[in-house]
């Protein structure tokens, strides 16, 4: 699967969605002429993204994605459009003039000293790292800022961030890319309560059927809850800081209106058994 996905401080939307199929499997089926990788298959939906939401554009919105889309094509297309791009690097990545990897840079060049103690919030908790940032020209990325993030002053790098933004701060780089969490999040959420993983089909169409019924789901729910649904039938005491916290609200409301609606059809003379036969029924 290879999606796209919207986030910001109260929001987290799934957008547009392809199936990767491997390439053994298109062979067996005589498609091999369909066969396109993960990157060409997020270049497409990021056109898809761009020609039906122009306002992309004019909020100037930040791209997040891992290193296995960290692509000179995704790249290019991005600067095409004059967007920004947060992203984890892999390790090897070589810096121009220096015929080095970032690994080897980090080991052979920076000192304990250069790196800088910050603090920044993940799932509400306050956490820890030491950070040096710099603007390195990095191949087939160009000038690009790269954040080297570890946990403590003398031990390995954790990760590699780079950006085609050079005005980013530490902080802003980091922050920016620890907003992918929340995707994270809503994707494991989405598999976990509304379904994502039940399908048991062999055609791309009926997959893709079914992620869209899982996603409508989750964005409905998300829905609700920025409506204040939950808060008004609840309590504004009412806290949903996670989707199964939202499906079970969403489970108590749809039974109290299913008793309120019982009670109605009793109150209009209804027989009681024969509704609660009619529901218990296959």
């Amino acid at each position: 699967l290879v999606s796209v996905h919207y986030t910001d401080d109260v929001r987290a939307y799934h957008l547009l969605k392809d199936i990767y199929l491997r390439k053994c499997y298109l062979e067996e089926k005589g498609q091999i002429d369909q066969f396109k990788t993960k990157v060409e298959l997020a270049e497409d939906l990021i056109n898809t993204l761009l020609n039906h939401f122009p306002a992309i554009h004019e909020k100037r919105l930040t791209f997040l994605f891992d290193s296995w889309f960290l692509a000179k094509s995704i790249v290019v297309l991005l600067q095409e459009h004059d967007l920004k791009y947060v992203s984890r690097a892999k390790s090897n990545r070589k810096i121009l003039e220096l015929d080095m990897s970032l690994k080897e840079y980090s080991e052979q060049v920076l000192k304990a000293s250069d790196f800088r103690k910050i603090t920044f919030k993940r799932q509400g908790k306050l956490k820890t790292a030491f950070v040096y940032t710099t603007i390195l020209p990095i191949s087939k990325l160009g000038d690009v800022k790269v954040c080297f993030l570890k946990n403590d002053p003398g031990g390995k790098i954790n990760a590699f961030l780079v950006s085609n933004n050079l005005r980013l701060s530490e902080e802003e780089l980091i922050n920016h890319y620890k907003e992918r969490w929340a995707i994270e999040t809503a994707y494991k959420d989405t598999k976990q309560y509304m379904g994502l993983d039940d399908f048991h089909v062999r055609n791309k169409k009926g997959i893709l059927r079914h992620l869209t019924l899982s996603y409508l789901a989750s964005s409905y729910l998300e829905y609700l809850k920025l409506l204040g649904i939950f808060n008004h039938a609840l309590g504004n005491e009412c806290k949903l800081s996670t989707k199964g916290k939202q499906v079970r609200a969403y489970q108590h409301i749809v039974f109290e209106r299913f008793l309120t609606w019982i009670d109605r059809q009793y109150e209009n003379g209804k027989n009681l058994d024969a509704l609660l036969t009619y529901f218990r029924r296959d």
